[in-house]
């Protein structure tokens, strides 16, 4: 289901190499390129809005942990940590796509009867229109999916085997309330919950 696979390094560490903004942009800057490479689509990146998300991120994540948690409790979960940014990206939409599709230079692919998909790494179509209509909130998306689906398959505190029961249809219902502007951090932290929970 991720587009966003193999597009940046996800590990244990992520949340903390992203305190610093530097490490932050890199990755994100990695992120859109990489989709624009696979699906063909000029994909815009402000760095100056994702500046705003990272520093608002990181207040907010401190507030909650203050005001939300319980006082034993010293940081948010990766659901939370993710829920938070893309309500984030949601509202301030620093990614912006473009057009349709590039041809890509070298038709050598076209040419011996092959489809754009069947180039390398390419997205397939369906992929790519998710991308045009989703914009920003969809790459918010699947960027806080992936992470979060990252630190559920090496979780240690659940019996339950990790299955991945995410669908096209949940995914497109999820990114519809996305783009509709009224999903808050919470909600966003109950879908998450919700896609991943077990015993």
């Amino acid at each position: 289901m991720s587009c966003i696979k193999g597009a940046f390094s996800v590990d244990a560490q992520i949340f903390s190499r992203w305190e610093d903004s530097g490490n932050f942009l890199v990755d994100f800057r990695d992120i859109v390129e990489i989709l624009s490479s696979r699906s063909g689509l000029k994909i815009g990146f402000d760095e100056a809005a994702l500046r705003v998300v990272h520093d608002r991120w990181l207040k907010i994540a401190e507030a909650w942990v203050a005001e939300l948690l319980p006082e034993s409790s010293k940081h948010l979960s990766h659901l939370k940590m993710m829920a938070i940014l893309l309500e984030l990206i949601c509202q301030i939409t620093p990614f912006k796509v473009e057009g349709a599709p590039e041809q890509p230079e070298n038709h050598s692919y076209q040419d011996a009867g092959h489809s754009l998909a069947d180039i390398p790494n390419r997205m397939n179509p369906a992929d790519v229109t998710r991308i045009i209509d989703g914009q920003s909130q969809y790459i918010g998306w699947q960027i806080c999916y992936h992470v979060c689906k990252h630190f559920e398959v090496y979780r240690t505190d659940k019996s339950d085997p990790f299955v991945d029961r995410i669908t096209e249809r949940f995914e497109m219902d999820v990114v519809s309330a996305l783009l509709s502007g009224r999903v808050s951090a919470q909600a966003a932290h109950l879908i998450l919950k919700a896609l991943f929970l077990r015993d």
